[in-house]
């Protein structure tokens, strides 16, 4: 399992690199996959969350669920310019 902030969308070449060698938990998860589409919010309560940056790679396990977690404090703020990343697993 590989995980973190890598600051790079999905379709840059390193990104595109660690999909031919491990999965993208996100692209393998069996229940539908949940939240936004991006992880990184720039602290910023308006920005549409489409900018994917944060990822959980595996190898030889299996992804149950993958989530993007959109919680933001009751001032509509969030508490990191990124949103935290879930991917329940289990062995294959």
């Amino acid at each position: 399992m590989v995980t973190g902030d890598f600051n790079l969308e999905p379709d840059s070449e390193p990104i595109q690199l660690m999909q031919q060698e491990l999965t993208d938990g996100q692209s393998a998860t069996q229940a539908p996959f949940y939240g936004p589409t991006g992880t990184f919010n720039g602290f910023d309560p308006n920005m549409v969350l489409d900018r994917r940056i944060d990822y959980i790679f595996v190898e030889n396990l299996e992804v149950q669920r993958y989530l993007h977690i959109d919680d933001r404090m009751e001032n509509n703020k969030h508490i990191s310019d990124h949103l935290p990343v879930l991917a329940e697993l289990g062995m294959e």
